[in-house]
């Protein structure tokens, strides 16, 4: 019985080290928005859920989700641009 738990206690212990460390990785790898994107953000209004670039005259609202590990004010050059073409454009905001 004592090996059965030794066991169990190293099993789980394993598993731990590799949900953490695999957890680290996503989060120290995900891209990072350039200089210009970090610009572009501060035109949007922005909280914990989404940024919001506002056109003048609306036709339409674009809602974006962003992926594949990349942060979501990447995004906020090109959000910016169809903002500026009259679609107001929401990025939601997920985590990493």
């Amino acid at each position: 019985m004592k090996k059965i738990k030794k066991i169990l206690i190293w099993l789980v212990s394993i598993i731990l080290v590799i949900l953490i460390a695999g957890t680290a990785y996503l989060h120290f790898s995900a891209y990072q928005p350039s200089s210009s994107a970090n610009q572009a953000v501060h035109i949007a209004k922005q909280d914990n859920k989404e940024m919001v670039f506002k056109a003048k005259h609306s036709k339409l609202t674009v809602v974006f989700y962003p992926g594949a590990l990349v942060a979501p004010n990447s995004y906020s050059i090109w959000a910016k641009k169809v903002a500026q073409a009259g679609y107001t454009v929401k990025i939601a905001h997920f985590p990493l």
